[in-house]
Formats: structure tokens, C-alpha cells, sequence
């Protein structure tokens, strides 16, 4: 991950926290040099003060063959807000650019033995249903539906080697771009640009 030292984010808890707040996330890996991506959303763990991200795509998805290949080196891609800003809200001539928010983890992926993979989509289904009026889990289903499909999925563990954060927040702009900044993306009609705009301003406040 390019990581140029104005917008590196090394803070362990910070990052899982942003992972835990954005867990749809890109998945990459390879078979024989050509490269597979899937986008998902993934499960922290931690067990024995070691992380482990889990996840599952369907039966069907080519890339589930690299779950049981052996150690598979695997990349997942967590992002949150972005937004274009433009080199016009700069005091002097400079380049437009991109802000946003990014991190990268890098582990080997395993498949999920058959027990940890109910689990896993137990726990999933709990924590994103329970903010519906009529939750859809487990217990509400009929008889047999939920194990019929588990057989459709497979699923994986990602022991983690590493985790990198980028905040690319304009840290590198001088005092008066960088307010400038925060007060054209208030401006826009555009949720992304207001998340950006938002995350600088804390960025004030520390």
C-alpha cells in the first residue's frame, strides 16, 4: 500500500475499528497468476490476541477454488468516503487530487471448516438484522432452509500478517487550503464529499 508519511495510520485499535464500521470490502486473490476480486462484506476476529478476518462467497464463485489451495497469500481492500478535490481551492497553482480512506489487510486465506463457517453466518446474519423490525435469523427460519444454504456458500480465514491505514485528508496542505477544503466540500450536495469533509474537521480537533 503507497503510504506517503502525512497519511499513514498504524494505530491498531483505529483500524479495526474503521474495518468494523466498513466491512464491505474487496477481496483479491490469484490461481496461476491471474488475479480474482470479490466484493464482500468480512468478519473481524480476534482469538488469543490474533486477528483473523472471515468471510464467504457463493458455492458457485470461481474464486472459492483458492480457499483450498494451500497457503494463498490474499489481499481485502476496506474504504469508506471519497471525494474529488479541486486544485481551484488552493492559495496557489497546485494539481487537483482524491481524498479518502483506505486499509489494506494481507494474510493467507484457509477454508472454514463446516462448524466455524455456521457460526460465522450466524453471527453475521445477528448483527445485520438487528436493526430490522421483523429480524430474519436462525430461529425464524423453517426448518432446514438455513443448513440447505450454508451447502451454497464456502467459506474462509484470513490470518492476518499485516494491516495499513491511509487517511489521505489533505494533512499535507497548509493551514488555510486545508479549512478551505473542509468549507467547498460542505458545500457540494454529495454525502461522500460531506464524510471527508467531516473526517478533516476532526483532524482540527485532536
Amino acid at each position: 500500500m503507497y503510504r506517503p508519511s502525512h497519511f499513514k495510520v498504524d494505530e491498531q485499535e483505529q483500524l479495526v475499528q474503521f474495518i468494523s464500521e466498513n466491512p464491505f470490502a474487496i477481496l483479491v486473490t490469484a490461481i496461476d497468476q491471474n488475479p480474482l476480486a470479490t466484493q464482500i462484506p468480512m468478519e473481524m476476529l480476534i482469538i488469543n490476541n490474533e486477528f483473523f478476518l472471515l468471510g464467504h462467497v457463493s458455492a458457485a464463485n470461481p474464486q472459492g477454488k483458492t480457499f483450498n489451495i494451500g497457503a494463498t497469500a490474499a489481499l481485502a481492500i476496506f474504504t469508506a468516503g471519497h471525494t474529488y478535490v479541486s486544485s481551484s481551492w488552493y492559495e496557489k497553482e497546485n494539481v487537483s487530487t482524491w481524498n479518502y480512506r483506505s486499509v489494506q489487510v494481507k494474510g493467507i486465506i484457509k477454508p472454514l471448516l463446516e462448524d466455524d463457517l455456521r457460526a460465522h453466518l450466524i453471527r453475521m446474519q445477528a448483527k445485520y438484522e438487528s436493526t430490522q423490525t421483523n429480524p430474519r435469523t436462525v430461529e425464524t427460519m423453517s426448518e432446514g432452509y438455513f443448513e440447505k444454504q450454508v451447502k451454497g456458500v464456502l467459506g474462509f480465514k484470513m490470518e492476518i500478517d499485516s494491516i495499513e491505514g491511509s487517511w489521505k485528508l489533505s494533512q499535507n496542505r497548509n493551514e488555510k487550503d486545508f479549512n478551505n477544503i473542509i468549507e467547498q466540500l460542505d458545500k457540494l450536495e454529495d454525502p461522500n464529499a460531506k464524510e471527508i469533509s467531516n473526517e478533516m474537521s476532526k483532524l482540527c480537533k485532536r
